[in-house]
């Protein structure tokens, strides 16, 4: 006899059995079977796929090597904004990239001349030239540092200028600064000459370069010559060099015009109430 207090199995057998046929079908399908020709096509496309994407998804993650081109134009930059360390790491860059890059160190050496390393930024000149010695740009660029900075000699720079004005690279330019060691170095005829050609061909700088034409032609005992350019300078630079009312002042009283001299003068003392005197005028 069955135990009363024991538990029925449950029972998972259908209260009515069906048919065979009436049982649904589940739509499988041949095509879809993992051993089936179409889909082990299926299959290799999709792994391809993703095989694809990672590969573009590893080579997303790491970083492109940025090209010497745009180091050179982020350098530029920088020290167009007067971030002349930052400019100086740019093309620090650049020269590791590509060593034989004139360029590079061209700018490194201007980077290196604004941060005060004047050595090591005429050195790196001195290679923009090695590399690219047709370069007149270079030239121009190392005979303007050497006058700022006083570095080498004035034969030095003379040479730099020489060189761009030979190969007729903003000769007038050139010629202005020449004129100015030529004058440094006592050689005043020779100084007149080139700041003649500077003045001739200025332009709107005309009124600078006439200040420092009449200064060469107050040592030559020109005065006349020298009271017009310093006169022109007065009347048409932007920012007159306070000095020139000084330097008209001296050339007045060699002019023997004592009242004209004691007006620059006092014009003079008004610019640089500092002086307080000059010779004996207040």
């Amino acid at each position: 006899m069955a135990d009363m207090g024991a538990k029925a199995e449950p029972s998972y057998a259908p209260k009515t059995l069906q048919p065979l046929d009436s049982i649904p079908k589940t739509g499988f399908d041949e095509s879809r079977s993992p051993s089936s020709p179409d889909r082990t096509r299926t299959m290799s496309r999709t792994w391809m796929l993703v095989g694809m994407a990672l590969l573009m998804l590893t080579a997303g993650g790491a970083a492109p090597e940025e090209g010497v081109d745009a180091l050179m134009e982020r350098g530029k930059a920088r020290y167009g904004r007067a971030d002349y360390e930052g400019a100086l790491e740019e093309f620090t860059q650049v020269t590791q990239k590509d060593p034989k890059r004139a360029e590079a160190y061209l700018w490194r050496g201007r980077a290196r001349g604004r941060c005060g390393l004047t050595r090591w930024a005429m050195a790196d000149l001195d290679k923009a030239i090695e590399l690219d010695p047709k370069n007149m740009e270079f030239y121009s660029w190392r005979g303007s540092c050497r006058l700022s900075w006083d570095i080498g000699n004035s034969d030095d720079t003379i040479a730099d200028y020489t060189k761009a004005i030979d190969n007729r690279f903003e000769p007038d330019k050139h010629y202005f600064g020449r004129g100015g060691c030529l004058c440094n170095k006592g050689e005043l005829e020779n100084a007149l000459a080139d700041l003649n050609k500077a003045v001739a061909a200025a332009g709107r700088d005309e009124p600078h370069r006439r200040y420092w034409r009449g200064l060469v032609r107050m040592k030559l005992d020109d005065f006349k010559g020298a009271l017009e350019d310093l006169s022109k300078h007065i009347q048409e630079a932007p920012q007159p060099q306070d000095t020139a009312w000084l330097f008209c002042g001296y050339v007045n009283l060699r002019l023997d015009k004592a009242a004209e001299a004691d007006a620059d003068f006092r014009d003079y003392l008004k610019k640089q109430p500092s002086a307080k005197t000059v010779d004996g005028y207040r």
